[in-house]
């Protein structure tokens, strides 16, 4: 179940997420970990990488506007080999995976490194399903059993599959939550997926159940969207300003009044 308190024990703990971010969205994703009491890093020198993930509490890794191995390997590789070693949890936001160029770099990097976590939206997630889905640069389209493309997701990769859209589902394959918030104006702010991605890597802490903790972070990106949206209807650039706000206001106690969440089989 739930436990949200650990809303709480991410602001106690201040935890270090290393990005490595792609160059459309850092600074609001540094701005996302930073007012929801993380400590966010961005890394691109693989030099640095075990320093780096020595001081971290989880990796985070964006694709989305990815070059190709030479140019990123070396440092994805760095970063994950690093969090691997140090027992640090490794999440993957694999933007637009479906195109080959970028399932070929997504499949290397798997040859290389263990994942621990996978966050993308339903056609993203199909790929690591081999489910077949219609997808449009990094919009989810068609009709799609969202829960089963999740769980088999899980079984095939061994990760938590963080799968977002209208409805959210988190599972490991066993434990599988769905939920329910959310608003059409996070879409039309590109970066609530990658922000939500590194969100992930505050809450995953060390003495937390992880599939509960990044149910917990899915849940809570949705409710604060919520609240945000009812401030500004129809309004996608004040959105954007009111949902750090709301992020940064979030308590424990919204996460209960407004989550609207399951525990499914």
């Amino acid at each position: 179940m739930l436990n949200y308190e650990i809303l709480n024990n991410v602001r106690a703990a201040n935890p270090v997420v290393v990005t490595f971010a792609n160059f459309v969205t850092p600074q609001i994703v540094a701005n996302a970990v930073n007012v929801i009491g993380g400590s966010p890093i961005m890394s691109l020198e693989p030099l640095e990488a075990d320093d780096m993930v020595t001081i971290a509490n989880a990796v985070t890794l964006n694709l989305g506007t990815g070059k190709g191995s030479a140019y990123d390997m070396p440092e994805l590789v760095a970063l994950g080999t690093a969090a691997n070693r140090l027992q640090r949890p490794v999440i993957i936001d694999p933007v637009a995976v479906n195109i080959p160029f970028r399932s070929k770099l997504v499949e290397e990097l798997r040859g290389k490194i263990k994942i621990d976590i996978i966050r993308g939206n339903a056609s993203e997630i199909a790929y690591f399903a081999n489910i077949t889905a219609e997808s449009r640069g990094i919009d989810a389209v068609g009709e799609i059993d969202v829960v089963t493309v999740a769980k088999t997701a899980a079984h095939k990769t061994g990760a938590i599959i963080a799968l977002t859209g209208a409805r959210d589902v988190v599972t490991d394959g066993e434990t599988t939550y769905v939920i329910n918030n959310n608003t059409p104006l996070l879409a039309t702010n590109v970066g609530s997926g990658d922000m939500l991605s590194s969100l992930i890597g505050a809450f995953v802490l060390p003495h937390e159940n992880h599939v509960d903790a990044v149910a917990t972070a899915v849940l809570a990106m949705g409710v604060a969207g919520q609240l945000a949206a009812q401030t500004a209807p129809n309004k996608p650039g004040t959105f954007a300003v009111n949902l750090l706000d709301e992020l940064y206001q979030l308590t424990p106690s919204k996460l209960q009044a407004f989550g609207d969440w399951e525990l499914v089989k």
